[in-house]
């Protein structure tokens, strides 16, 4: 049985009774879970009982699906189709095409779903305001929000160039906010061998962790989609899916949130800070680095690209730590004045500021990183071969130290200590 937590807004019970109820009366299973949506915008899904590894959890029939098959099969699906436009994101549109026919209605078989989803965006840095994005000033996730409000304006455009009545049925700020919410909840799923864009009701709610606590597919044989448990997971416990490995801008620009923590069970970290003032003979889009040095290819690439201009090893690592330095002084604030910042545990967490916080610390933490260890390696092109050598030794294999001088050195050809 599902339940709803007392202590939130009665309009809020009302609506999420109405959804619940049509979802089991369409045939929706969802024994021992139940979800509720806080008044700062989080939604979430929790167990009522002990859920044993490899269980069905729950269970939505198709008909309950909204998928971009079903967009290509209204009038205004069918004319697109017919007219040959191309979308940058074919099935985020057809999805919204459908969705906007079906809330014309205002009686639609979905209504009780479209009445839960989140009215308030504003954790998506494409709807913050200028205040908000100074926060991030100095990051590359600024041009990636300018980038993605280009993108999504240019289907908008599309969309109203090839149906002008389209509208009519949907402003650009409507558009934006279907776009987001499909873009931030549907699920990529099998359908009988054809691959599609699914919008999945309770489902989506969800929220992100890594390593995988649940698996979800379609099951043919059920025809439905299904959630099953990859580990045993005790009563009262947030029930969570993986959104995939991703950095921060990422999670932030595309779900308005950045986790708590995001290194990987393996150690693996798939943080990025985005270089702005790269050489332009060097690239001519952002330059993205990560940690650690044996899984960043744009350091060699970097160095190699400065020790070819004068066949100088200290000058490739200092213009290196140079570049890096520039991107430093690009923020407003230090690394240290934003550890102090977070320290204080002042912003309520998930809020817009928290977020960007989060960001901009994670970037100035790479790029101090990587001046901090290529000063030493510049210390060390200083010392004596025998000094030098014996202070390799003291280091542990998986020191990034030692790494530059036995992998990565030789690779860029640089062997003149």
């Amino acid at each position: 049985m599902i339940l709803i937590k007392k202590n939130y807004y009665i309009l809020t019970m009302d609506k999420y009774t109405v959804f619940i109820n049509w979802l089991k009366d369409n045939g929706a299973k969802f024994p021992g879970v139940y979800f509720k949506e806080t008044e700062n915008n989080m939604r979430s899904v929790y167990t009522r009982q002990f859920i044993p590894k490899d269980q069905q959890i729950i269970t939505i029939p198709e008909k309950l699906l909204i998928t971009n098959q079903m967009g290509k099969n209204t009038e205004i699906g069918r004319r697109l189709i017919n007219l040959g436009i191309k979308f940058n994101s074919p099935k985020h549109a057809y999805i919204i095409v459908f969705m906007v026919e079906e809330m014309k209605k205002g009686n639609s078989f979905f209504q009780p779903y479209f009445d839960i989803l989140p009215t308030d965006l504003s954790n998506f840095p494409i709807f913050w305001n200028k205040n908000e994005l100074d926060l991030v000033s100095g990051s590359s996730i600024l041009n990636q929000i300018n980038d993605r409000k280009n993108y999504l304006k240019e289907d908008y455009k599309l969309l109203t160039g090839a149906i002008p009545k389209f509208k009519n049925l949907c402003s650009y700020s409507k558009f934006m906010d279907l776009r987001t919410l499909v873009g931030s909840r549907n699920f990529g799923i099998t359908i009988n061998h054809e691959r599609v864009g699914a919008m999945v009701p309770m489902s989506d709610m969800l929220n992100h962790k890594r390593p995988q606590m649940t698996s979800w597919a379609f099951d043919n044989h059920q025809n439905a989609f299904t959630i099953k448990s990859k580990e045993n997971i005790f009563n009262n416990t947030e029930l969570m899916d993986s959104y995939g490995i991703k950095d921060y801008s990422q999670f932030l620009l595309h779900y308005g949130f950045i986790p708590d923590n995001n290194i990987e069970p393996n150690g693996k970290n798939p943080n990025e800070v985005g270089i702005l003032n790269y050489p332009k003979k060097y690239s001519k889009s952002i330059v993205y680095l990560t940690m650690p040095l044996n899984s960043c290819h744009e350091i060699k690439k970097l160095l190699n690209f400065y020790y070819r201009e004068k066949n100088d090893h200290t000058y490739a690592i200092s213009s290196l730590i140079n570049l890096l330095v520039k991107q430093l002084d690009q923020y407003p604030n230090t690394l240290k004045q934003d550890k102090a910042m977070l320290k204080l545990n002042s912003i309520p967490r998930y809020s817009n500021r928290h977020n960007a916080l989060l960001l901009v610390s994670n970037e100035k933490k790479i790029l101090q990183h990587y001046v901090e260890l290529f000063f030493k390696i510049i210390d060390l092109l200083d010392m004596d071969k025998i000094d030098k050598n014996n202070y390799l030794k003291n280091l542990s294999n998986s020191d990034e130290v030692l790494y530059y001088f036995n992998n990565l050195q030789p690779i860029l050809g640089i062997y003149n200590l």
